[in-house]
């Protein structure tokens, strides 16, 4: 049985307001360029070396790039580590690579690290998701092993290597933090495609698939590659909540509902919490379970966004008298 048309209106004035938080402006400084240089050799010069190259540079690149991050004052509370610092400059900056032809056949390989317009801005973001960072540093270990495996392999022999670094090279451009909380734009889906295609065993490369596919219309795909993620690596619970996106949008609440709760069994507090106990308590209104959706908008206010909270009272929800 469909659900009344108040209560899908009701939903979808609330999956807006998850697709509207964006954080407060900060103030921003300069982000400076970085740029590294690989020269190959004649023997090194061909198809099967450039990604391993590219990627050893753009590496090296990021760890000076997350060197300078030691001295932003936003970073002056908590303590991250080294890795989280690696993971914070691949988010603020994007990479220019190009390559020059030497003498005799060699070939000099340059990569130059731009930070992103409002570079500030994403730092704070990603700071606040912790759950981006632990992404972006499983993809920097799947580029990081690649490597250790390409220069084990012998020059001939480096072809998988190299079509994995391809694909993980995809999916590391691909990524982003959005001021909305995806992870990346609907117009990187046939480069993500393209990652997993070129990388099958990357679950980030499959997670930020199916996260593409959703925001391109494409529920049953999404729900596809948030299962493959998943066969892959079972503790991505992004996962679990991007394929419960994927089931509220094919109307299949109780699959929802079930993603949802196992999403936010470890969430992280703050605005990752606060975004699936907004998406469960929607759910639960298609499902008619009134007392659990106000008891989510209740306890994501308590966490300190009450926006979905003050929208259901609007509509008649949620009264003190009747939220127990």
């Amino acid at each position: 049985m469909s659900a009344p048309r108040f209560i899908l209106a009701a939903a979808l004035a609330l999956w807006g307001l998850l697709a509207e938080k964006a954080p407060s402006a900060v103030a921003e400084t300069a982000f400076m360029p970085v740029t590294e240089t690989v020269d190959l050799a004649p023997s090194e010069n061909g198809a099967k070396i450039y990604a391993h190259a590219r990627a050893a540079a753009w590496l090296a690149a990021l760890r000076r790039a997350s060197g300078f991050l030691l001295g932003r004052r936003e970073l002056l509370i908590g303590d991250l580590s080294s890795e989280d610092r690696l993971a914070l400059a691949a988010q603020l900056y994007t990479a220019d690579v190009w390559s020059l032809a030497g003498p005799n056949q060699s070939l000099r390989l340059t990569v130059t690290l731009h930070p992103k317009p409002e570079a500030g801005l994403i730092l704070a973001r990603t700071l606040r998701n912790p759950e981006a960072r632990l992404l972006r540093r499983r993809l920097l270990d799947e580029v990081s092993v690649a490597l250790e495996a390409a220069a084990e392999a012998g020059t001939g022999e480096r072809g998988t290597t190299e079509k994995l670094l391809d694909g993980l090279w995809l999916a590391q451009n691909a990524m982003e933090l959005t001021a909305e909380g995806w992870y990346v734009e609907p117009q990187a889906l046939s480069d993500m495609e393209s990652a997993v295609s070129l990388a099958p065993q990357s679950a980030p490369a499959h997670l930020l698939l199916g996260e593409a596919r959703l925001r391109s219309g494409l529920p049953q795909q999404c729900a596809q590659a948030c299962d493959e993620a998943l066969r892959l690596d079972s503790s991505l619970r992004r996962a679990r909540y991007i394929r419960a996106l994927a089931h509220w949008r094919l109307q299949q609440f109780a699959l929802a509902e079930d993603d949802l709760n196992a999403s936010l069994a470890d969430a992280t507090p703050g605005e990752e919490r606060i975004q699936r106990l907004q998406a469960r308590g929607a759910v639960r209104m298609l499902r008619g379970k009134y007392d659990g959706m106000c008891e989510d908008y209740m306890a994501a206010c308590s966490l300190g966004d009450c926006d979905g909270l003050k929208t259901l009272r609007e509509q008649g929800y949620c009264k003190a008298e009747r939220a127990r």
